[in-house]
């Protein structure tokens, strides 16, 4: 998966106190989202995150693009390589434009505390991404799947 972005390093307590991933992710959306070239479905909007050490990630709010060839100046191209994932879906009920970490707390509780011990699966790389399709939101009703790269363990 080929994905263009803004790239942005984010501090794990910041974005707890100020959701700096949801307004990366707005900002997006509203700044740099529809001058991309080659989306490939122009509804989707992919939260990319590799994760750096215990108190920093970096985050990219993205679309699919076919190619790397054409990203605009202050945007980032980034490959995602293909990979067994784990699939999480979170609903809520408002537009998922307003999604942010307090929501997401009790969906990460369940991947680092149960999934993980339980599931014969663990992570497998240090990223992760949120897709959302838009084309499913409404202002009382959001979809957002995490995938997790995964690797089967022996229990």
């Amino acid at each position: 998966m080929k994905l263009i972005g803004q790239r942005s390093h984010i501090r794990y307590t910041d974005n707890e106190e100020h959701y700096e991933a949801n307004s990366a992710g707005n900002d997006f959306f509203e700044k740099h989202f529809h001058s991309i070239p080659n989306v490939l479905q122009p509804n989707v909007y992919i939260g990319f995150t590799n994760e750096i050490n215990e108190d920093y990630s970096t985050y990219q709010p993205s679309v699919e693009v076919t190619t790397l060839d054409h990203i605009p100046e202050e945007l980032d191209g980034i490959e995602v390589p293909a990979n067994q994932y784990a699939v999480f879906k979170f609903v809520c009920d408002f537009h998922p434009s307003l999604i942010n970490i307090d929501h997401l707390d009790s969906v990460w509780t369940f991947i680092d505390e149960y999934w993980q011990s339980h599931s014969g699966y663990e992570k497998s790389d240090p990223y992760y991404f949120e897709r959302i399709d838009g084309s499913l939101a409404q202002d009382h009703y959001g979809e957002l799947d995490i995938y997790i790269p995964a690797k089967q363990i022996s229990l």
